[in-house]
């Protein structure tokens, strides 16, 4: 029989499992610039040749090595937490925002290159980038509480 009681045992397994929820520091640097990257695609479409043929071909090299990542991450650990935001209540108004900005800052960039102030359109993207990866920041440590609390729905 264990000497700590058992809804502190429980406390302790939500909160090892909740730092599964938590990305390391290069994943949020990448998440940075994949998300210049995809904020960008006005952007790069004008000024590369090609039409930015081959940088669509790299996003999709890009998303398919995130997708690996997840897929490895969960089977090296063996922890398989739901990938749905709407799983994780606190985390789900984050998530919302998140997109929200992405969506706002590609409309805007986009109206930007279309107005030739190319220019102005970088100077936006770092600023995009930071929204959204602060609001992703922030959806991820609303799941690690969520998973600590309890409160998460399959």
């Amino acid at each position: 029989m264990s000497d700590s009681p058992e809804l502190d045992q429980v406390a302790e397994v939500r909160r090892k499992l909740a730092a599964h929820a938590q990305y390391p520091l290069l994943y949020w640097a990448l998440l940075g610039v994949v998300v210049m990257l995809v904020s960008g695609l006005p952007i790069w479409s004008a000024w590369l040749p090609d039409g930015g043929y081959y940088l669509q071909w790299a996003m999709a090299a890009i998303a398919l090595g995130s997708a690996l990542y997840a897929r490895r991450r969960r089977s090296r650990t063996g922890v398989h937490l739901p990938k749905r935001s709407g799983s994780y209540p606190s985390a789900w108004p984050f998530w919302v925002i998140s997109l929200v900005i992405l969506a706002v800052g590609f409309a805007v960039v986009t109206v930007l290159v279309r107005h030739d102030q190319l220019v102005i359109a970088l100077l936006v993207l770092p600023i995009l980038a930071v929204g959204v990866v602060a609001t992703e920041f922030k959806t991820r440590a609303m799941m690690a509480r969520d998973i600590e609390e309890g409160r998460v729905r399959s």
